[in-house]
């Protein structure tokens, strides 16, 4: 179960209403002792009644109390780490960070994700400044399946230009890691437009990438701070960890030709 301040770092605050961020002020001055609290209690911590809290675990697409208890378990846990031992700490940080996404990724939209590719004729990877170096990887690996796969790396002139000539035949998958990129937002209801298929995998949920996508991958992407209370990890981990696991699904679906592929690593072109 992800962590609630981990899920909570997928959404801006403009996200909420007045009376959902107040819940949530209370529950991350409180944790240790919301982790004991049933929702009659917490609600009247914070003078609202039980469909408030339900409506703000539904927002986070947390599946009911007991899941939200278990979330905030996880993240009294990691503040109650032994900080004296950095190297331990940063190891335990790299799997909750890991773990933590893992269960926030939707297996389904994976899956159509696999079967978007593949039913592709052309498949455009867009990631801009941090998520270029994970587009450039998704989109050569891609084509060194046999995909007709590009990276677009380009200013918004080119993006809309490219975006313009694009077909219902054609996918793209867009990394944001707040879903605001205006040249990649531009381009994209372009496309949009003209039927192309858009996959956004972003850091924040209901932005602008997520509403112009057909759907979404959400990432829960880790604070960078370094401070008394945590290490420093990189925010592209998470990123890193989903662009692997689709890569490695997309080997094993059956719709790579192993071969093929191993031979041309190989420099064997007698397939």
């Amino acid at each position: 179960m992800a962590s609630f301040l981990s899920i909570l770092e997928t959404f801006d605050s403009k996200n909420f209403t007045k009376k959902e961020k107040e819940i949530i002020k209370y529950i991350r001055e409180n944790m240790r002792d919301v982790t004991t609290m049933n929702i009659e209690v917490l609600a009247q911590k914070v003078d609202t009644g039980y469909s408030a809290i339900y409506g703000l675990l539904r927002k986070m697409q947390i599946k009911g109390y007991r899941d939200f208890l278990i979330s905030i378990a996880a993240d009294v846990e990691i503040k109650s780490l032994d900080m004296s031992n950095m190297e331990q700490l940063m190891k335990k940080t790299y799997f909750d960070i890991i773990n933590q996404n893992d269960t926030m990724i939707d297996n389904e939209l994976v899956g159509q994700t696999v079967n978007a590719i593949t039913g592709a004729y052309r498949i455009f990877v867009i990631g801009m400044g941090t998520t270029n170096s994970l587009s450039q990887t998704l989109a050569l690996e891609l084509y060194r399946f046999g995909f007709n796969a590009f990276n677009l790396d380009e200013n918004e002139e080119d993006l809309v230009v490219r975006a313009r000539f694009m077909t219902k035949n054609d996918l793209i998958i867009a990394y944001s890691l707040f879903g605001d990129n205006e040249a990649v937002n531009k381009a994209l209801a372009i496309a949009k437009d003209n039927q192309a298929t858009i996959v956004a995998i972003s850091g924040k949920d209901m932005s602008k990438v997520v509403k112009l996508a057909n759907w979404t991958h959400i990432i829960s992407t880790p604070n960078q701070k370094l401070n008394d209370n945590e290490v420093y990890v990189n925010k592209l981990l998470p990123w890193m960890y989903f662009t692997d696991d689709l890569i490695n699904r997309l080997w094993s679906s059956g719709f790579v030709d192993r071969e093929f592929v191993l031979a041309k690593q190989e420099n064997r072109w007698d397939y």
